[in-house]
């Protein structure tokens, strides 16, 4: 089954590594094909791969 995870930023530039990386450890999501999208919602905070991985 895949899940989709749906998440507005807005200069989180900090929070989401942790964020990322905490839902890819969590035990329960284990079984499941999950899909992270990540949606601008007006940031200013710069983004590039580092951010995202």
């Amino acid at each position: 089954m895949k899940i989709s995870l749906v998440v507005p930023v807005f200069n989180e530039e900090d929070a989401i590594p942790i964020f990322y990386k905490t839902v890819r450890e969590y035990s329960s999501l284990k079984p499941y094909d999950v899909e992270i999208i990540f949606v601008n919602d007006g940031v200013t905070m710069r983004l590039n791969q580092s951010s995202a991985h």
